[in-house]
């Protein structure tokens, strides 16, 4: 099997070199290639990728990880590659660790693997507690709208077969890992997660977070819209349901208060807001009928767009 090694990196210039580097070398008995997709860094990655002979592709304009991404499967699809592999340039991540990513891909026992920092038999050193809480978080979140249990949802050494990236659609440009997971999870692709070794340093700064605030919020933006575009019922569904539960608890509160007291007084507000409750129930359920229609629309034009890409890239197999 071909594999495309891909290094995204954004001003990485103390790294990318010994990352690429280790690679290769850990990359002994796999056929890959190894290409690092610059993100228009600024500083001395790009004459550091020339001087060392290592072969790149320049993005001009930097507009986030998640365009960095779309450029890979673009690049990987139109070569004739077998498995896509990312890993990131700063060198946190174990390159000893690909053959153990890549093995699922090989044997035909996964359509993704993607590396795990948080289940048994990983390691990861130096990671600070804000970071281990927000990734449970996001993990669990998404672990129950997929329905199945996942550990670490925004790992970027992963690996995917050309199936799985022909089937592939992504929006964002700021991140990618999430809603990957997301849209290869609705259609019902396997998933794996395997251990690997992780060390984050104390002195690096993420170009990622650079305000944990915000990395929240384009994150839960993007669950969001992948949520309406694929599943809009687990979102629609559940507030129709606390809606229906919260207003028809309040109606037997006060019909039973009205069998006792002979009036409402004082809950005629309450009875209102069983009746809006109600009526909001019914609301949120018609929208998300018809957002699940739409839905099912988007799966089948996606199907029929991995049919034109499949041929598309035909002659790149």
């Amino acid at each position: 099997m071909k594999i495309l090694v891909a290094i995204p990196s954004h001003n990485e210039e103390k790294t990318i070199v010994d990352v690429a580097r280790n690679i290769e070398r850990e990359s002994v008995g796999l056929d890959t290639t190894i290409v690092v997709f610059d993100d228009a860094s600024s500083d001395q990655t790009p004459a550091l990728l020339g001087q060392n002979t290592i072969t790149s592709f320049q993005i001009k304009k930097s507009f986030g990880l998640g365009h960095v991404f779309s450029e890979i499967t673009k690049y990987f699809l139109e070569g004739r590659y077998d498995v896509l592999l990312t890993i990131d340039g700063d060198g946190q991540f174990d390159p000893k660790d690909i053959q153990k990513i890549v093995q699922p891909i090989v044997n035909g026992s996964a359509d993704m693997v993607t590396g795990s920092r948080f289940i048994t038999g990983a390691t990861t050193k130096n990671i600070s507690r804000l970071k281990y809480i927000g990734n449970a978080l996001g993990a669990r979140y998404i672990s129950s709208i997929l329905k199945h249990r996942y550990y670490d949802v925004t790992c970027g050494f992963r690996a995917y077969t050309r199936d799985a990236i022909l089937r592939l659609n992504t929006f964002s440009n700021f991140t990618y890992t999430q809603e990957v997971f997301l849209n290869l999870g609705f259609k019902k692709l396997t998933i794996r997660e395997v251990p690997i070794n992780t060390t984050y340093f104390k002195e690096r700064k993420s170009k990622m977070v650079t305000s944990v605030a915000a990395y929240i919020i384009k994150s839960l933006k993007i669950i969001l819209k992948s949520i309406l575009v694929y599943s809009p019922m687990k979102l629609f569904g559940r507030l129709a349901l606390f809606c229906l539960f919260t207003s028809l608890a309040s109606g037997v509160f006060i019909f039973f208060w009205n069998m006792s007291a002979g009036t409402v007084t004082p809950f005629k507000w309450l009875a209102i807001v069983s009746l809006v409750l109600g009526s909001l129930a019914v609301f949120l359920y018609c929208i998300g009928i018809l957002l699940q229609i739409t839905s099912r629309l988007q799966l089948t034009l996606e199907e029929t767009l991995y049919y034109q890409k499949r041929e598309t890239y035909k002659n790149h197999e």
